[in-house]
C-alpha cells in the first residue's frame, strides 16, 4: 500500500521535477495522424498554429516563445521574410549608388569651374565625345559648334573673351542622373558680380558629354534697375512697353 502511495506522488510530482529541469512535458500524439503532424509536435512542442493578418503563422501554447521566435512571430514568418527580396537592403544599394552618383556629379561641375577660371582649353578635348554638340546663349547671342574641333575652337575664342573682361564664375551642382548634369553658376565680369547662367550637360555611356547647353546673362540686374529697363527699351521696344503696362496694372 505504501509503494502504491509512494508511486503515486512520483507521478504527480515527475512533470513538476521535468519543468524544473527545463524539460517540457510530453504530449502525448493521438492514435492515427501523420508523420509530419507527428514532427511538428514533436518539434513545436504544444504550441498551436493560428492565422494573424499582422503577424503572419503565430504559435501559441506553453511553447509559444520558443517557437514563435523574436518578437512573438511564427516560423513560417521569418521564413517568409528571409526568402522575399530585403526592402533596407535594397535602400541601402539605393542610397549607396545616389551618393556615389552625386559626389561624381558635384566632381565634374567642379572641374568644369576650374577649366573656366584656368582658361583650360585644350582639356576640353577630354571632356566631349568627338562627336558633341555644344550650344551657348549669353545675351541673346547663339553660338552653336558641332564636333570636338568646332567646340574646341569655340571654348577657346570664349577663354580668350573671359580673359580679357576678367571673368570669374563659381558653379553648383543643381541635379544629376547617370545622363544629365545640370549646374548653375554666378560669376563677375570686370569686378561686377552680376552674370549667372545655367548649364546642361549630356553625357554617354564612358561619361563623356555628348550635348552641352549653356545659358547666360553678363549683366543681369533686378527689375527695378533704370539701366536694365533702358537695355530692354532699345533691344526690345514693344516687349519693354507691354511689360511695363503689365506692371502698372498688376
Amino acid at each position: 500500500m505504501a509503494d502504491a502511495r509512494a508511486a503515486g506522488r512520483d507521478a504527480l510530482e515527475r512533470p513538476a521535477r521535468r519543468l524544473a529541469r527545463g524539460r517540457p512535458r510530453r504530449r502525448r500524439v493521438p492514435h492515427g495522424r501523420g508523420r509530419r503532424a507527428r514532427a511538428a509536435d514533436r518539434h513545436y512542442g504544444t504550441a498551436r498554429r493560428t492565422r494573424s493578418s499582422v503577424e503572419g503563422d503565430r504559435m501559441t501554447g506553453p511553447s509559444a516563445s520558443a517557437a514563435n521566435g523574436p518578437l512573438g512571430v511564427g516560423p513560417l514568418f521569418w521564413r517568409r521574410r528571409l526568402l522575399r527580396p530585403s526592402i533596407s537592403r535594397h535602400h541601402r544599394r539605393t542610397t549607396m549608388t545616389t551618393h556615389d552618383l552625386v559626389s561624381s556629379a558635384a566632381a565634374f561641375v567642379a572641374e568644369a569651374e576650374r577649366m573656366t577660371n584656368e582658361r583650360d582649353v585644350d582639356g576640353i578635348r577630354a571632356v566631349f565625345s568627338e562627336d558633341a554638340h555644344q550650344i551657348a546663349t549669353l545675351d541673346g547671342l547663339l553660338i552653336d559648334a558641332r564636333g570636338i574641333e568646332e567646340i574646341h575652337r569655340a571654348w577657346g575664342r570664349m577663354c580668350v573673351f573671359m580673359e580679357a573682361r576678367r571673368m570669374y564664375v563659381s558653379k553648383t551642382l543643381v541635379t544629376a542622373d547617370p545622363t544629365t548634369i545640370v549646374n548653375e553658376w554666378v560669376g563677375e565680369v570686370a569686378g561686377r558680380r552680376t552674370a549667372r547662367g545655367i548649364e546642361v550637360w549630356k553625357l554617354d555611356e564612358a561619361g563623356r558629354v555628348v550635348e552641352q547647353r549653356l545659358y547666360g546673362f553678363l549683366d543681369a540686374r533686378p527689375e527695378p534697375s533704370l539701366v536694365q529697363n533702358l537695355r530692354m527699351l532699345v533691344a526690345h521696344p514693344l516687349t519693354a512697353l507691354g511689360y511695363a503696362r503689365a506692371r502698372r496694372h498688376a
